[in-house]
């Protein structure tokens, strides 16, 4: 018994840790979008801790994710960001909603008298359920690392937004050279004969 504490305890807490850092980093990706392209609160991805309810918050916090980041990108027509993510946001909620099937008790026996099939089709489910949720595991895992890629392209386009232009740097160098006094050349229009 001492052992099995020794060995879960610790990888309950690494499990923890690895969620814990996967929705931050989900939430700093959706810190990088602009206020005027975010279709959720970048502070409602934390929810996603709660055990159960995140299963069923996945979709509704995710997806609204990847559409703020590809309304952002179209409005900078920013080129190859496909869906965002998108995709994979779906897939992730549909997995985390599939691995909620293992919460389905087993049946009575008073039902199974008249569904003799009933716990093979329960059973069945709940290994089912079990897949889908590693699914759900290795789609938060792709999600994360589309974010990471998105937010380093969305602060790309911030950088770019705020270095100034070929026409901002020629106006900075005119205004430089204009207020700079001028120096008069020699005049060589002069004979020698005049000195």
């Amino acid at each position: 018994m001492v052992i099995f504490e020794l060995v879960f305890f610790p990888i309950v807490v690494l499990l923890i840790a690895l969620e814990i850092a996967a929705v931050w980093l989900l939430w700093s990706a959706a810190w990088a979008v602009p206020k005027s392209f975010r279709m959720r609160w970048p502070w409602t991805l934390w929810l996603l801790l709660l055990p159960i309810i995140s299963a069923v918050l996945a979709f509704f916090l995710l997806v609204p994710l990847a559409k703020s980041y590809r309304r952002y990108f179209s409005q900078e027509k920013w080129p190859g960001c496909g869906g965002c993510g998108k995709g994979t946001a779906i897939a992730v909620g549909i997995f985390s909603w599939l691995g909620l099937i293992k919460y389905i008790p087993t049946p009575d026996p008073a039902i199974v008298k008249r569904w003799p099939h009933l716990p093979a089709l329960v059973h069945y489910a709940h290994v089912g359920s079990s897949w889908a949720a590693a699914g759900a595991g290795i789609g938060w895992l792709a999600m994360v690392i589309i974010m990471l890629d998105l937010r380093k392209r969305a602060q790309r386009i911030q950088q770019r937004a705020n270095a100034p232009s070929s026409a901002d740097q020629a106006l900075a160098w005119l205004e430089n050279h204009a207020s700079q006094p001028q120096v008069k050349a020699p005049d060589d229009t002069a004979s020698p004969s005049e000195s």
